[in-house]
């Protein structure tokens, strides 16, 4: 049923971290694409902040909206390890960290393992999820 991402249907809100205005990219995408799944899906984008996609509003960082549970990354391996030192040093609580395919190296997964950060590697959040008929346990209401 869902194999080994059963915990997935327990969140209920994904930071996606780079979705930003411009449509052809994945992380603008992902809203589309998982509309219909139930999560809470929060744009981070610092330099599109104050827009919105799909009626979301754009935030400029990952704590501008409450607790994050999950962070998406669709962010080059070179602004994660710039992203993720800022939170370590910042003593923040990190979340689970999903680096989408493109985002990790061995860099960054040397960090997380140092920090000693839960996170997942070379598998698309977006596919893993519809593929494996993931939902949100506890969805939010839909938004138009």
């Amino acid at each position: 049923m869902h194999g080994d991402h059963a915990w997935l249907s327990a969140i209920r809100t994904v930071h996606v971290i780079g979705a930003g205005l411009n449509e052809d990219r994945p992380a603008n995408r992902s809203f589309h694409d998982m509309r219909e799944h139930g999560y809470r899906m929060v744009p981070v984008h610092p330099r599109d902040a104050g827009s919105s996609i799909l009626g979301r509003p754009i935030m400029p960082h990952p704590w501008s909206s409450g607790d994050p549970e999950m962070f998406v990354l669709f962010l080059s391996p070179q602004i994660v390890l710039k992203e993720v030192r800022k939170w370590v040093i910042a003593s923040r609580n990190i979340p689970f960290l999903w680096l989408q395919p493109g985002a990790e190296s061995e860099e960054v997964r040397e960090l997380l393992d140092s920090a000693s950060l839960d996170y997942s590697a070379g598998k698309c959040w977006v596919t893993t999820s519809k593929g494996e008929g993931i939902v949100c346990d506890d969805p939010i209401p839909s938004l138009p």
